[in-house]
């Protein structure tokens, strides 16, 4: 909903500067292009004083929780035009002009809680943000396979939101992914059987 947001702003002329950050997990595909910012040693006893407030995660993990403080913080630049790169279920994306065509390799999950789905974000044909849920097919739940979305709902000239969301009992096992649009906006109207495929393979 902020890269939403932040699109809105960059068509009204100002300039933004979105950067990633990783809040769970330890992503390949954010660690090899991530820039590390070391802090100060007033920083990190800011920090160090800010984790200390969280009394009962530190019973439990209290090594792990105070050497926070001391790590680096790892930021992403997003690139104009650019798709995101995840760690997740997904594994290639293929864009037309009507679907989404999805390679899926599924993790095993311990506990399975509630079905799967897809939730989609993005822009209707009017221009209005739209979203979509789409549940998992079973057959796919504990495999791997391929499986076809519709997205005609979504216009072909915005960038389209797609997450797996398995029921996530304290976090995320994967983040939102961005694909680009297939068509740029024009002022006259162009036939969506004219407009390009886009492919892309998620790490």
């Amino acid at each position: 909903m902020f890269r939403l947001l932040a699109d809105e702003l960059s068509r009204d002329g100002q300039v933004t500067s979105v950067w990633n950050f990783a809040v769970h997990g330890n992503s390949a595909a954010f660690r090899g292009r991530a820039a590390k910012l070391n802090g100060s040693e007033s920083e990190m006893a800011t920090k160090l004083s800010a984790i200390c407030c969280h009394k009962t995660q530190l019973k439990l993990s209290r090594r792990r929780f105070l050497g926070y403080a001391a790590r680096p913080e790892c930021f992403s630049k997003l690139r104009s035009r650019e798709a995101t790169m995840g760690d997740g279920s997904v594994r290639v994306i293929s864009r037309q002009p009507h679907s989404l065509q999805l390679k899926l390799n599924m993790s095993i999950k311990p506990v399975p809680v509630g079905r799967p789905s897809f939730l989609l974000l993005g822009h209707d044909l009017s221009g209005a943000v739209a979203c979509m849920t789409v549940p998992l097919p079973l057959r796919l739940i504990f495999g791997s396979g391929e499986i076809s979305v519709l997205i005609d709902r979504f216009s072909n000239a915005h960038v389209i939101f797609l997450k797996l969301d398995r029921c996530p009992i304290f976090f995320d096992e994967a983040g939102w992914l961005e694909i680009p649009a297939v068509m740029r906006p024009a002022s006259k109207v162009v036939s969506s059987s004219n407009a390009p495929e886009l492919s892309l393979a998620v790490r």
